[in-house]
């Protein structure tokens, strides 16, 4: 039972696609096809890096927001700073 469903759904499917083919006037239908073929060889490689070209970006992200992470930190020690100088000179007994 379950195959001649699965063959009644995918006649269903191969009427749809060749009314979508003759509405955008892809003749034969079996074009379709060999397009869907020629797609699904070759969408790995359109995913795949071109010569190191992403690793080589990836690492000069990780070096770019390494130097704002270190300069951020070197601000937060600067405010540090000033906020221990600044609490001593208005706290009595300088108590810190």
């Amino acid at each position: 039972m379950r195959a001649v469903k699965e063959w009644k759904n995918q006649r269903l499917l191969d009427v749809l696609l060749a009314a979508r083919c003759k509405h955008f006037s892809i003749q034969p239908p079996s074009l379709f096809y060999r397009w869907q073929k020629i797609l699904f060889e070759n969408v790995a490689s359109a995913f795949k890096l071109q010569n190191g070209t992403g690793e080589r970006n990836r690492e000069e992200k990780v070096k770019k927001l390494e130097e704002k992470l270190a300069h951020k930190d070197e601000v937060i020690a600067e405010i540090m700073f000033d906020y221990v100088k600044l609490k001593r000179m208005f706290t009595p007994n300088h108590e810190v």
